[in-house]
């Protein structure tokens, strides 16, 4: 089932927690009122750049959720423009809510409203999704932690990365099913086990069988997606001024996103700009320059993804006018 609602106290203190993290990012960066007149001088087609980038990471991630829900179901339920939206809605309300419910509960409300699939299917379709996130996620995460702290060269980097992504390509395009199957009894173990401690009940979370084959296209796309995002922090940080290569982007791309795993403000509000912080720190980037940095990101992230959604909303709008009564 979907994450329970909690009161709108509990959300507005985690939007204020964000937020006083955020502020002290700011803060110990010397960032203030000054600073900020440099994000007039920000180069625009750096910032076009990352805005195309934006679009294209989102069809990644729509596409990916698009073939699991299809799968799931049996035949096509959602189409590639209406998962595109949905997507874009979850992030929408992820400025205002935290991660959890925003986008986990915003999307299979959506398909199970507006497409009449079950709450179960719709609900599995999120796991699923999620966790090609959290595998690509760590498929990348130690390559990037050995290139952020200066233990592996840029070759041996790369070249732990590309073993590294073949080898689960690999695993999940033939074996998908029993590694998810693996993960998920190993999880359902953990947690109830955990939670017996403390005398609460645990629900087993039993994803329906999919072909291997989707997973392992599922897990290209999230690979896309992850390349997509390291490339828009690297054109937002040549915006202002930060001319450093690709690759620390990409490896720190990999690091902060790892961060919405503990993240429980909205849209991880504080706690992925910390990870970033902490990333360009290691690397040699001066603190104004990560502090106006982070100030660009959040708020191209808040504009872009809005002015996406109103757009898909405004043709979505226009499309079913035209449409014959």
């Amino acid at each position: 089932m979907p994450p329970r609602r909690r009161s709108p106290f509990i959300y507005a203190l985690q939007f204020l927690l964000g937020l006083a993290l955020f502020a002290g990012l700011l803060y110990i960066s010397g960032i203030n009122l000054a600073t900020l007149d440099l994000l007039q001088d920000l180069d625009m087609g750096s910032l076009l750049a990352a805005f195309a980038l934006t679009i294209l990471l989102t069809f990644f991630i729509s596409f990916r959720w698009n073939l699991i829900v299809n799968t799931l179901a049996g035949s096509k339920v959602v189409s590639q423009s209406e998962s595109y939206l949905y997507v874009l809605l979850g992030r929408t309300i992820g400025f205002i809510l935290p991660k959890d419910f925003s986008d986990i509960a915003a999307r299979t409300l959506l398909l199970s409203r507006r497409n009449n699939l079950s709450i179960h299917l719709s609900t599995n379709s999120l796991i699923l999704d999620k966790l090609l996130d959290l595998i690509v996620s760590a498929v990348f995460l130690a390559p990037s932690i050995l290139y952020v702290l200066g233990r592996a060269t840029v070759p041996q980097s790369l070249a732990l990365l590309a073993f590294s992504i073949v080898l689960a390509f690999v695993l999940l395009f033939f074996f998908g099913i029993y590694v998810f199957r693996f993960i998920f009894s190993t999880y359902n173990l953990v947690i109830s086990f955990l939670l017996r401690l403390i005398g609460r009940k645990f629900q087993a979370i039993r994803p329906e069988n999919i072909p291997s084959s989707t997973i392992g296209y599922g897990y290209v796309a999230s690979v896309a997606k992850q390349f997509s995002i390291g490339l828009r922090a690297l054109f937002l940080g040549r915006a202002v001024g930060i001319n450093i290569s690709a690759l620390p982007f990409l490896f720190g791309a990999s690091i902060s996103q790892m961060s919405y795993v503990v993240a429980v403000t909205p849209d991880g509000l504080g706690v992925f700009d910390a990870a970033w912080y902490a990333v360009l720190l290691t690397l040699g980037i001066s603190q104004d320059q990560i502090g106006v940095f982070l100030v660009t990101q959040r708020v191209f992230t808040i504009l872009s993804i809005s002015a996406m959604t109103l757009l898909m909303l405004a043709i979505t709008f226009l499309l079913r006018t035209r449409e014959p009564k």
